[in-house]
Order: structure tokens, then sequence, then C-alpha cells
């Protein structure tokens, strides 16, 4: 009985510094991480005049780099406008929500694939730096506390202590923007516009690419005798003969990480105005000719996967540490079943 007693202690005492020894392990695991993240060199933003070539040379490489490349296209709406003569068509327009709701909800023109690294049907291309009015590349920032030269806090007159923000990592958020605001200049003579204050107030307009280099960024629109035959549905109730789109605010956004030199993800975002010219038929034919407005947006959004590299995880070091406690709770089992018998 005695060495059953004995054997429990051990047991325990073992158990007990195994998982101490695998905490040690855990905290040992998470200083290294920590201290990896403060060694981590976090690298300059590129020029402003060099973000494009620089986006352009990230992509040529992750193309190249990816190990699989996957295109995700999406499509939603705003709420239509239904007019007659000019003026919201009753009924009629109060209804189109609901309307448009039910038409999304199937997702359509919805689609994914995995395409090719050299794929030419993708829009995957290198941007014409002429082509783009206005980008942005931002950065993830992190507040922090400021110290002295002896690692010491700095403390205001308020007895807060100071911070300031940093760049807390290597990703860069760019965005590519086909639209832009323009000064509209004062006509000779003219006053300027002033506010509440009495500080002039300089008027903009909004300036779009050309349909063509839209066209040739992001695709071009399906053919529309194949979209006209889509309305064939509704025939009954409202016959489409015809639509414009006009291109609005269309931009391409995407992540990349400046130390790695890879690109996340690339979207198209291709933003238009619809107006459709349409007929009331049976029980709408009161309406006559209407006019349907709407907004219509499409992602064509490209996610990159990249090889992963093998090192040794937190949850490998765990899972090694445990099969050691496992492997000794059943030797001091196998001794305390053995010494057991002996006595008995």
């Amino acid at each position: 009985m005695k060495k059953s007693i004995k054997t429990i202690i051990s047991f325990m005492t073992i158990t007990l510094l195994v998982l101490s020894l695998s905490s040690c392990t855990i905290f040992e695991a998470m200083r290294q991480n920590a201290l990896e993240a403060a060694e981590t060199t976090i690298y300059a933003t590129p020029e402003d005049e060099k973000i494009i070539s620089e986006f352009n040379e990230l992509l040529t490489s992750s193309r190249a780099k990816a190990t699989e490349i996957k295109e995700n296209i999406s499509y939603s709406a705003g709420t239509p406008d239904v007019l007659k003569d000019g003026e919201e068509a009753g009924v009629l327009d109060s209804a189109a929500n609901q309307l448009k709701n039910f038409i999304m909800s199937a997702n359509p023109g919805s689609a994914s694939r995995t395409i090719e690294k050299d794929a030419a049907d993708s829009l995957l291309n290198t941007i014409n730096e002429a082509s783009v009015l206005k980008y942005d590349a931002t950065r993830n920032l992190a507040t922090v506390n400021i110290t002295d030269e002896d690692g010491k806090e700095v403390y205001d007159e308020e007895g807060n202590v100071k911070t300031e923000q940093v760049i807390s990592d290597n990703i860069l958020h760019l965005t590519f923007n086909y639209f832009a605001d323009e000064i509209v200049p004062l006509a000779p003579g003219a006053e300027p516009e002033t506010d509440a204050e009495g500080n002039a107030v300089e008027e903009t307009t909004v300036i779009y690419a050309d349909d063509a280099t839209i066209e040739s960024v992001f695709g071009t629109l399906k053919d529309k005798e194949a979209v006209l035959k889509n309305f064939e549905n509704i025939k009954d109730y409202i016959t489409v003969s015809d639509y414009e789109i006009e291109y609005t605010n269309c931009l391409i956004s995407s992540d990349a990480n400046i130390e790695t030199g890879e690109v996340s993800f690339v979207n198209f975002q291709k933003n238009m105005t619809v107006t459709a010219k349409a007929t009331g038929v049976g029980s709408l034919a009161s309406y006559g000719e209407i006019e349907i407005l709407f907004t219509l947006t499409q992602n064509i959004n490209y996610e990159f996967s990249y090889a992963d590299e093998e090192a040794p995880t937190e949850e490998t070091t765990v899972a090694e540490d445990t099969t050691a406690a496992e492997d000794t709770t059943a030797a001091i089992e196998e001794t305390t079943l053995t010494e057991e018998t002996t006595v008995a």
C-alpha cells in the first residue's frame, strides 16, 4: 500500500513537472514570437511616383509565384427608380425595390473559377499609369507609448503617457481610381461661393475615364441582345426594349506584402448607372412607356494563394509535450499495477 501511495505521489510530481515544462515551452514560444515581432523590419512605403510601377512588379511576380489564383464574380444593385414622364410611377416605383431584391437573391451573374497563371482572359494586366486618375497607398498603424533614450515612458504635463502612431506591418493597401474630383474654374468676374463662415468654397465636378479605357481595364459589356432576352420571364408585365449604361466611379483595390513581394488579392470594381426603357403590359398596361434607373456594381476579385513555409508551430510544440505527458502517465500506471500485484 505504501508503494502505491509513493507511486501516486511520484506520478503527480512527474505530471506537474511535465506540465511545467510544457508551460515553459509555451511561454518561451510566446516570448520568442513577441521578440520576433519587435525585430520585424518595417519597409518604407514606395514613393508616390513609383506606386503604380511597384504594383505592376508585385503583380507580375505574384502571378508567377502563386500556387493558385481564384476568380470570383459578383453583382449588386441599388434601389431602382421607376419613372413615368420623369416622375415616380406610383405603386410600380414603390414595389421596384422588392422586385430588385427578389431578382438579386438568386445572385445573377455570379461565377467562380481557378485561372491559370498566364490566363489571357483574366483582368490581371499591368496598369497603365496614364489611365489612372487618382491613387492611394495606405498602411496599417498602431499606437505605441513614447519612450526616452533609457526606455522609460514619457509623460505630458497632465501626467498622461505620450503616444504616437507607427506603421505596424508590411501590408500596403492600394487603390487605383478611374475617376477624380476636378475644380471648376470661376467664370471671369464671378464671385466665389462662400460657406457659413464666409470662406470661399471651390466648386468641383467628377471626371471619369473614357468608356474605352474602362472596358480595357474592367472588361467589356455583355451582348445587349443576350441581356434583353433575360427579361422575357417578365414579359407578361413589362417588356424591356433597350437600355443604356454609364460608367461611374470604377476602381481597383489590392493588398500587398512589400516584404515578401506578394499580393493577397486584386479586386476590380466596375460601377455603372443603368437606364432601361420599358413598357407596361397586361395589368400594368396603363403605365405605358416607363424608365427604370438603378446603379449596378460588378466585382471581379482575384485571390492569390502561396505555398506555406514549413516551420515548427506553437501547436506542434504543445502536441509533443502532451504526448510526452501521456507516455509518462502510461508508464506510471503500468508501474502502479505491477507494484500492487506484488503487494497482493
